[in-house]
């Protein structure tokens, strides 16, 4: 095989292997995260073999996503908590593996347009999926998994396969709509932590649509605007009941534990961890607990709620999970991670929808992760920094490209 045709395959393959990988993690599907892994293990031959490469990578985002993770293993190796049972160097390894993305993305041309694709075709597998497995079962839907880790994995496909691609596929045309085909599998998860992104971008969808209206005098626009506010009220009655038993479920175990200081729920046993959890950071705040002793140690501190809190593996919340496992510095290197990721975007893009995306993306994350371990689980930690990682080199090509054409 001659090398240009080498070249010809690879282009088409990996970029295929990446749509594949990110409709099929969207379903939480193992074959996305053997795809992502075998592009970020192409990444890493391609850094050995030919260091110049890393000139295509995102620079600052990939320093401060590898500080990070070198921060988390060394700090968890110095402690000797070991290999047995600490899961923290798992994922501080998947996403120190991220960094090695950018370069194993070297053969695909549009590499953000491909995990748009993806997202959509996940969106739609998702859709058919979750109401298929409703109409049978009637339960909370998981698609055989944790249904809060689904309901996190359909607002993000949701949210990236609203963005803009260059030239998409006839029968899966580019749409702010998309986020909002993803509203009906989230719903179905009854998964509370996700759903914030929705009315937070209908809102700006919204405001949008109604300015491009007003400004061109679109009585389209408008008609638009009102026929998707209808479409809304008819898909959302029938989950009506179910938010407000869950929020109303939420808002009495938050009494109920304000009042008696007992926690027997799921939202009260939380604030139980947070409260331990804050007490044990006191301690140590530069450097946490570690993974492996965290929860023993928390619990150990919670008092009257000692074997409720036993019973959690982890402190379901993104902040108070990380500075317990690396301390403050560690997490202050994981928000410049995401700072810088919101910062390179609104530099390098005027896409106003990319801007808004990116945003809400983070605010997902971190909303989510007020209540879950968004970034205690493989599935999530290869969605949230595989987006930003892609998202990020594509920009950097495309800023390039431009420059080159202006020299020209």
């Amino acid at each position: 095989m001659t090398r240009s045709r080498f070249f010809f395959l690879r282009r088409r393959l990996d970029a295929l292997a990446l749509v594949l990988a990110m409709a099929a993690i969207s379903v939480l599907v193992s074959a996305g995260k053997v795809l992502f892994g075998a592009l970020a293990v192409s990444g890493l031959v391609l850094a050995v073999i030919r260091p110049k490469s890393w000139n295509s990578a995102p620079k600052v985002f990939s320093l401060l996503l590898a500080a990070y993770c070198i921060w988390s293993i060394g700090l968890s190796l110095l402690r000797g908590e070991g290999l047995d049972g600490n899961r923290l160097l798992s994922y501080a390894a998947i996403e120190l593996a991220v960094v090695f993305l950018p370069l194993g993305l070297f053969f695909i041309r549009k590499p953000l347009d491909a995990m748009i694709l993806g997202a959509r075709i996940g969106v739609v597998a998702l859709l058919l999926a979750t109401v298929t497995e409703f109409w049978l079962t009637g339960e909370r839907i998981g698609l055989g998994r944790n249904p809060a880790i689904l309901g996190f994995m359909v607002a993000a496909a949701g949210l990236i396969a609203r963005l803009p691609m260059d030239k998409p596929v006839r029968f899966l045309p580019n749409g702010r709509w998309w986020l909002y085909v993803s509203l009906v599998p989230a719903l179905l998860t009854q998964t509370r932590a996700a759903w914030g992104v929705y009315p937070a971008m209908a809102v700006l969808d919204m405001v949008e649509l109604g300015r491009s209206a007003l400004r061109r005098r679109d009585k389209n626009s408008l008609a638009v605007m009102a026929i998707a506010g209808v479409v809304a009220a008819v898909v959302l009655l029938p989950f009506v009941s179910t938010i407000v038993e869950r929020g109303q479920s939420g808002m009495v175990e938050i009494h109920r534990y304000e009042t008696t200081g007992v926690a027997t729920g799921s939202v009260d046993v939380r604030l139980a961890m947070w409260d331990s959890a804050l007490q044990v950071l006191a301690q140590t705040p530069a450097i946490g607990v570690g993974h492996v002793n965290k929860m023993a140690i928390v619990s150990e501190n919670a008092g009257v709620n000692k074997a409720e809190v036993g019973k959690y593996t982890h402190l379901h919340n993104l902040v108070v999970d990380e500075a317990l496992n690396s301390g403050l510095i560690g997490l202050s290197l994981l928000l410049l991670v995401f700072g810088c990721f919101i910062v390179s975007v609104f530099v390098q893009s005027r896409n106003v929808l990319l801007r808004e995306t990116a945003v809400v993306f983070v605010f997902l994350v971190f909303s989510y992760g007020s209540f879950h371990g968004v970034l205690l689980n493989e599935w999530m930690i290869i969605l949230v920094f595989g987006f930003m990682s892609v998202t990020l080199t594509d920009l950097a090509r495309r800023r390039r490209a431009l420059a080159i054409r202006q020299r020209l």
